[in-house]
């Protein structure tokens, strides 16, 4: 494996979008597909995320993190509501 070094100062992130929301049921966020890198932490609420069909339980301080084209839903657990923040 090839190791990359990259200095900190180097790292130059662009932050497209950055946002806070929530999502109930019926969620809106079903089958949506990501073209860029999104990261989304759980301020509260519990439920489960599906990236590309895969099932990832979610609550309180869960990060999850995926690359462009990337299909993802939401699902808050029933009767809760998911408080999310996002960077794209």
């Amino acid at each position: 494996m090839n190791n990359i070094v990259l200095p900190f100062q180097e790292i130059n992130p662009f932050i497209r979008h950055s946002h806070s929301f929530t999502v109930d049921l019926p969620s809106p966020h079903i089958g949506v597909m990501s073209y860029d890198y999104r990261m989304i932490y759980v301020i509260k609420g519990s439920g489960q995320f599906s990236l590309d069909n895969q099932l990832f339980a979610a609550g309180e301080g869960s990060l999850l993190y995926w690359p462009p084209g990337t299909s993802y839903s939401f699902l808050p657990a029933g009767g809760e509501r998911f408080y999310l923040y996002g960077i794209n």
